[in-house]
């Protein structure tokens, strides 16, 4: 399934949804990759929460995890320890209901 299509699929209208996981492309990037899926929310009306590295190398940071909503209420919350891998455990904050949620893993 193409990330078009899961954001159709998840985050259509009149839907809240929230959606991490580990997408693998470093959301501080400005590759070419990075831009479509920074354009690719934006189409969609979705926000991506978290705003920490969630990733750590000994050479560098990366933010490769995410957290998606297309409503206000949800916030992210990014977990360095316990350090089990070289990814923080990300977790969502919601103040209302939310019918669907989905995790993509890498």
């Amino acid at each position: 399934m193409k990330k078009e299509e899961v954001c159709e699929d998840f985050f259509c209208a009149n839907m809240r949804a929230v959606m991490f996981g580990d997408f693998n492309l470093d959301y501080y990037g400005n590759s070419y990759y990075c831009n479509k899926m920074k354009n690719l929310l934006n189409k969609f009306g979705i926000k991506q929460l978290i705003d920490n590295y969630t990733r750590y190398m000994n050479v560098s940071s990366t933010l490769v995890n995410y957290e998606l909503a297309n409503f206000d209420q949800v916030s992210a919350l990014v977990h360095d320890v316990p350090r089990i891998t070289d990814h923080s455990i990300i977790s969502a904050k919601c103040t209302l209901w939310v019918k669907m949620v989905c995790t993509i893993g890498s």
